[in-house]
Protein backbone atom coordinates (compact mmCIF):
# COMPACT_ATOMS: atom_id res chain seq x y z
CA UNK A 1 0.00 0.00 0.00
CA UNK A 2 1.10 3.39 -0.78
CA UNK A 3 -0.10 6.73 0.59
CA UNK A 4 -1.63 7.63 -2.88
CA UNK A 5 -3.32 4.57 -3.20
CA UNK A 6 -4.62 5.03 0.63
CA UNK A 7 -5.63 8.70 -0.24
CA UNK A 8 -7.82 7.04 -3.16
CA UNK A 9 -9.83 5.00 -1.14
CA UNK A 10 -11.19 8.13 0.88
CA UNK A 11 -12.03 9.57 -2.61
CA UNK A 12 -13.58 5.84 -3.68
CA UNK A 13 -15.89 6.64 -1.12
CA UNK A 14 -17.77 9.33 -2.84
CA UNK A 15 -17.28 8.04 -6.34
CA UNK A 16 -18.98 4.81 -5.51
CA UNK A 17 -22.35 5.69 -7.75
CA UNK A 18 -19.55 6.80 -10.44
CA UNK A 19 -17.32 5.13 -12.93
CA UNK A 20 -14.10 5.54 -10.59
CA UNK A 21 -13.01 1.78 -9.57
CA UNK A 22 -9.80 1.11 -7.90
CA UNK A 23 -8.29 -2.27 -9.39
CA UNK A 24 -9.38 -5.17 -7.21
CA UNK A 25 -5.28 -5.89 -5.91
CA UNK A 26 -5.31 -2.60 -4.44
CA UNK A 27 -8.18 -2.50 -2.55
CA UNK A 28 -7.32 -5.65 -1.03
CA UNK A 29 -4.05 -4.37 -0.21
CA UNK A 30 -5.24 -1.60 1.43
CA UNK A 31 -8.21 -3.73 3.44
CA UNK A 32 -5.40 -5.79 4.55
CA UNK A 33 -3.02 -3.23 5.72
CA UNK A 34 -5.49 -1.29 7.37
CA UNK A 35 -6.91 -4.80 9.14
CA UNK A 36 -3.21 -5.18 10.30
CA UNK A 37 -3.46 -1.33 12.06
CA UNK A 38 -4.37 -1.15 15.38
CA UNK A 39 -5.20 2.11 16.93
CA UNK A 40 -4.48 1.67 20.93
CA UNK A 41 -5.79 5.20 21.42
CA UNK A 42 -8.49 6.25 18.66
CA UNK A 43 -9.50 9.71 20.07
CA UNK A 44 -8.37 12.63 22.25
CA UNK A 45 -10.70 15.67 21.36
CA UNK A 46 -11.31 19.01 22.52
CA UNK A 47 -12.24 22.55 21.08
CA UNK A 48 -11.46 25.81 22.74
CA UNK A 49 -12.19 28.03 19.66
CA UNK A 50 -14.14 30.85 21.35
CA UNK A 51 -10.87 31.04 23.89
CA UNK A 52 -6.89 31.45 22.47
CA UNK A 53 -5.40 30.38 25.59
CA UNK A 54 -3.08 27.80 26.78
CA UNK A 55 -4.96 24.95 27.90
CA UNK A 56 -3.10 21.40 29.26
CA UNK A 57 -4.60 19.61 27.11
CA UNK A 58 -1.34 17.63 25.10
CA UNK A 59 -0.26 14.93 27.79
CA UNK A 60 -4.01 13.13 28.64
CA UNK A 61 -3.36 11.29 25.06
CA UNK A 62 0.06 9.24 26.54
CA UNK A 63 -1.87 8.71 30.03
CA UNK A 64 -4.28 6.87 28.22
CA UNK A 65 -2.00 4.23 26.87
CA UNK A 66 -0.41 3.51 29.89
CA UNK A 67 3.08 4.85 28.24
CA UNK A 68 5.35 7.90 27.55
CA UNK A 69 6.57 9.99 24.78
CA UNK A 70 9.35 8.62 24.77
CA UNK A 71 7.93 4.90 24.36
CA UNK A 72 6.47 6.85 20.80
CA UNK A 73 9.13 5.61 17.92
CA UNK A 74 7.53 7.83 15.48
CA UNK A 75 5.60 11.60 15.52
CA UNK A 76 3.85 13.23 13.11
CA UNK A 77 3.03 16.26 14.28
CA UNK A 78 0.45 18.51 12.41
CA UNK A 79 2.39 21.05 10.49
CA UNK A 80 0.62 23.85 9.30
CA UNK A 81 2.76 26.59 10.75
CA UNK A 82 6.12 26.68 12.31
CA UNK A 83 4.65 27.59 15.70
CA UNK A 84 1.91 24.93 15.77
CA UNK A 85 4.67 22.49 15.66
CA UNK A 86 6.31 24.61 18.28
CA UNK A 87 3.82 24.21 20.86
CA UNK A 88 3.02 20.84 20.27
CA UNK A 89 6.03 19.68 20.84
CA UNK A 90 6.88 21.90 23.96
CA UNK A 91 3.45 20.82 25.61
CA UNK A 92 4.29 16.76 24.56
CA UNK A 93 8.06 17.08 25.34
CA UNK A 94 9.10 16.12 22.13
CA UNK A 95 12.52 18.22 21.27
CA UNK A 96 12.78 19.68 17.70
CA UNK A 97 15.69 18.99 15.18
CA UNK A 98 15.69 15.22 16.23
CA UNK A 99 17.17 13.54 14.01
CA UNK A 100 16.65 9.95 15.50
CA UNK A 101 13.03 10.95 15.92
CA UNK A 102 12.08 13.63 13.56
CA UNK A 103 8.78 15.48 14.09
CA UNK A 104 6.99 13.84 10.69
CA UNK A 105 6.60 10.98 8.47
CA UNK A 106 5.20 12.75 5.57
CA UNK A 107 7.88 15.59 5.45
CA UNK A 108 5.35 17.59 6.56
CA UNK A 109 1.91 19.41 5.38
CA UNK A 110 3.51 22.66 3.57
CA UNK A 111 5.88 19.66 1.74
CA UNK A 112 3.75 16.26 1.60
CA UNK A 113 0.80 18.10 0.92
CA UNK A 114 -2.64 17.51 1.78
CA UNK A 115 -5.67 19.51 0.39
CA UNK A 116 -8.77 20.30 1.82
CA UNK A 117 -7.77 19.81 5.38
CA UNK A 118 -6.93 16.42 3.99
CA UNK A 119 -3.51 16.67 5.25
CA UNK A 120 -4.03 13.94 7.98
CA UNK A 121 -5.26 11.23 6.26
CA UNK A 122 -1.72 11.70 4.57
CA UNK A 123 -0.23 11.35 7.69
CA UNK A 124 -2.18 8.20 8.89
CA UNK A 125 -1.58 6.36 5.65
CA UNK A 126 2.09 6.87 6.18
CA UNK A 127 2.42 6.20 9.49
CA UNK A 128 0.27 2.74 8.72
CA UNK A 129 2.87 2.09 6.39
CA UNK A 130 5.74 2.38 8.39
CA UNK A 131 4.02 0.06 11.59
CA UNK A 132 2.70 -2.31 9.32
CA UNK A 133 6.48 -2.87 8.78
CA UNK A 134 7.96 -2.36 11.97
CA UNK A 135 4.56 -3.83 14.18
CA UNK A 136 6.57 -3.29 17.25
CA UNK A 137 6.83 0.41 16.77
CA UNK A 138 4.90 2.86 18.07
CA UNK A 139 3.16 6.25 16.52
CA UNK A 140 1.59 9.25 17.36
CA UNK A 141 -0.22 11.68 15.38
CA UNK A 142 -1.63 14.97 16.16
CA UNK A 143 -3.95 17.47 14.27
CA UNK A 144 -5.30 21.09 15.00
CA UNK A 145 -7.41 23.21 13.48
CA UNK A 146 -9.39 26.93 14.21
CA UNK A 147 -6.30 29.41 15.76
CA UNK A 148 -4.28 26.52 16.95
CA UNK A 149 -7.67 25.49 19.38
CA UNK A 150 -9.10 22.59 18.02
CA UNK A 151 -6.95 19.49 18.69
CA UNK A 152 -6.98 15.66 18.50
CA UNK A 153 -4.10 13.04 19.20
CA UNK A 154 -4.35 9.62 17.85
CA UNK A 155 -1.31 6.66 19.05
CA UNK A 156 -1.23 3.68 16.92
CA UNK A 157 0.55 0.30 16.44
CA UNK A 158 -0.32 -2.30 13.81
CA UNK A 159 0.58 -4.88 17.68
CA UNK A 160 -2.89 -5.37 19.14
CA UNK A 161 -2.99 -3.53 22.62
CA UNK A 162 -2.80 -5.56 25.72
CA UNK A 163 -6.25 -3.40 27.26
CA UNK A 164 -9.13 -2.42 25.35
CA UNK A 165 -9.37 0.31 23.05
CA UNK A 166 -9.54 3.50 24.90
CA UNK A 167 -10.95 6.90 24.23
CA UNK A 168 -11.41 10.42 26.13
CA UNK A 169 -13.21 13.63 25.13
CA UNK A 170 -11.32 16.15 27.93
CA UNK A 171 -13.51 19.21 26.94
CA UNK A 172 -15.07 19.50 30.12
CA UNK A 173 -11.43 20.11 31.64
CA UNK A 174 -10.74 22.81 28.97
CA UNK A 175 -14.46 24.12 29.12
CA UNK A 176 -12.97 24.22 33.59
CA UNK A 177 -10.63 26.29 32.31
CA UNK A 178 -10.05 30.31 33.09
CA UNK A 179 -10.86 32.55 30.33
CA UNK A 180 -10.20 36.01 29.20
CA UNK A 181 -12.61 38.26 28.02
CA UNK A 182 -11.82 39.71 24.72
CA UNK A 183 -12.36 43.52 23.74
CA UNK A 184 -14.29 44.11 20.74
CA UNK A 185 -13.75 48.41 21.22
CA UNK A 186 -11.31 49.57 23.33
CA UNK A 187 -8.62 51.75 23.86
CA UNK A 188 -6.23 52.96 26.31
CA UNK A 189 -2.53 52.34 27.45
CA UNK A 190 -2.42 48.23 27.79
CA UNK A 191 0.25 46.00 27.91
CA UNK A 192 2.03 43.80 25.11
CA UNK A 193 1.35 39.81 25.61
CA UNK A 194 2.31 38.43 22.33
CA UNK A 195 2.58 39.92 18.53
CA UNK A 196 3.12 38.79 15.43
CA UNK A 197 5.21 40.67 12.65
CA UNK A 198 4.47 39.44 8.84
CA UNK A 199 6.90 40.54 6.19
CA UNK A 200 6.35 42.15 2.41
CA UNK A 201 7.80 40.22 -0.25
CA UNK A 202 11.08 42.20 -0.59
CA UNK A 203 11.59 40.99 3.01
CA UNK A 204 10.86 43.91 5.10
CA UNK A 205 8.36 44.10 8.41
CA UNK A 206 5.22 45.29 7.34
CA UNK A 207 3.43 45.64 10.72
CA UNK A 208 2.67 44.25 13.56
CA UNK A 209 -0.20 42.62 15.23
CA UNK A 210 -0.28 42.73 18.78
CA UNK A 211 -2.37 40.57 21.31
CA UNK A 212 -2.65 43.70 24.25
CA UNK A 213 -3.59 42.81 27.86
CA UNK A 214 -5.47 45.80 29.55
CA UNK A 215 -5.29 47.09 33.13
CA UNK A 216 -8.49 45.29 34.01
CA UNK A 217 -7.14 41.62 32.95
CA UNK A 218 -8.91 41.54 29.27
CA UNK A 219 -7.50 41.07 26.33
CA UNK A 220 -7.29 43.75 23.15
CA UNK A 221 -6.45 42.99 19.76
CA UNK A 222 -4.38 45.77 17.98
CA UNK A 223 -1.69 46.16 15.08
CA UNK A 224 1.41 48.70 14.70
CA UNK A 225 1.16 50.25 11.32
CA UNK A 226 4.36 52.45 11.91
CA UNK A 227 7.15 51.29 9.77
CA UNK A 228 10.21 52.12 12.06
CA UNK A 229 7.97 50.38 14.90
CA UNK A 230 7.25 47.11 12.68
CA UNK A 231 11.10 46.61 12.37
CA UNK A 232 11.76 47.68 16.00
CA UNK A 233 9.37 44.41 16.44
CA UNK A 234 11.46 41.99 14.87
CA UNK A 235 14.47 43.11 16.93
CA UNK A 236 13.53 44.00 20.42
CA UNK A 237 11.74 41.87 22.68
CA UNK A 238 8.08 43.57 22.86
CA UNK A 239 6.28 41.49 25.02
CA UNK A 240 5.69 43.14 28.18
CA UNK A 241 6.26 46.60 26.95
CA UNK A 242 3.50 48.98 27.42
CA UNK A 243 1.73 50.03 23.77
CA UNK A 244 -0.83 53.00 23.66
CA UNK A 245 -4.05 51.30 21.52
CA UNK A 246 -6.47 53.89 19.68
CA UNK A 247 -10.20 53.68 18.99
CA UNK A 248 -9.41 52.74 15.61
CA UNK A 249 -7.34 49.86 16.40
CA UNK A 250 -3.74 50.92 15.68
CA UNK A 251 -1.19 50.97 18.07
CA UNK A 252 2.13 52.45 19.13
CA UNK A 253 4.71 51.74 21.59
CA UNK A 254 4.71 54.05 24.40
Amino acid sequence: MTVQILSRTVILRYERKGSCQLPLEYRRSIIATMHKLTAIVGALVLDSADRMQQVPIFSPIINLTGMGVDDMDLVDVYSCFPSAVQIAARELGLPIGDAERPLTVTGGLTFAGGPWNNYVSHSIATMAEKLTATPDQMGLITANGGFLTKHSFGVYSATPPRHEFRWEDVQPAVDAEPTCIGEVDWSGVGIVESWTTPFTRDGAAEKAFLAVRTPAGTRALAVITDAAEAVASTREEIAGARVTVHADGTANLC
